[in-house]
Parts: structure tokens; C-alpha cells; sequence
């Protein structure tokens, strides 16, 4: 999730990128201070991902190591 705008008095408008499941109006939140990011570089050029960075291209996912 990805905050869109800040309405507020604590309250902000985001944006979703995956399910909603278990999520409830009210409930707290944690600040990591930064946007979304994609892993970039040799390992995914020529690659498609989808909007949550998964590989849809059916080769194998990129190494968790790789630099964002």
C-alpha cells in the first residue's frame, strides 16, 4: 500500500497493490519513509513484472539480493 494523499488528522488516501484481506478501517499502520520500489538492473532487463514486482514471464524470480 502506498499512500496517495494525506487528507488530515491522521487520515491518508493509498493506494492498493495487492488484497485487502485482514485489513480494517482503524487499524495502526507503520511509516517506512518510503515509496514503492522495483529492483532494476542486469537481472531484469528484458523481464515483465507485475505491479507487486512478481515475475509474469514465467522465468524464475530475481534473487533477493539484488539491489533496489
Amino acid at each position: 500500500m502506498e499512500v496517495a494523499q494525506h487528507i488530515g488528522k491522521d487520515k491518508v488516501r493509498c493506494i492498493l497493490l495487492d488484497t485487502s484481506e485482514n485489513m480494517a478501517r482503524g487499524m495502526k499502520v507503520t511509516s517506512t519513509g518510503s515509496g514503492i520500489c522495483v529492483t532494476v538492473g542486469e537481472r531484469t532487463l528484458g523481464r515483465m513484472f507485475n505491479v507487486l514486482g512478481q515475475p509474469i514471464d514465467g522465468d524464475d524470480d530475481v534473487p533477493s539480493d539484488t539491489a533496489q
